[in-house]
């Protein structure tokens, strides 16, 4: 699970695509694992610094 969910916070795709892509039913539950998992969303943590 821990590698399904680096390749999340990983990636440049968007998450529907990971998420689809590693198995997830869904793109939310992909998203509410990652979080669980590492304390953010997939979304906070691809979001470039400005």
């Amino acid at each position: 699970m821990n590698l399904r969910l680096s390749h999340l916070a990983a990636a440049a795709q968007p998450i529907t695509e990971i998420a689809a892509s590693l198995g997830f039913a869904t793109p939310n539950y992909a998203s509410r694992c990652f979080k669980k998992f590492v304390g953010t969303s997939p979304k906070n943590i691809s979001k470039p610094i400005s």
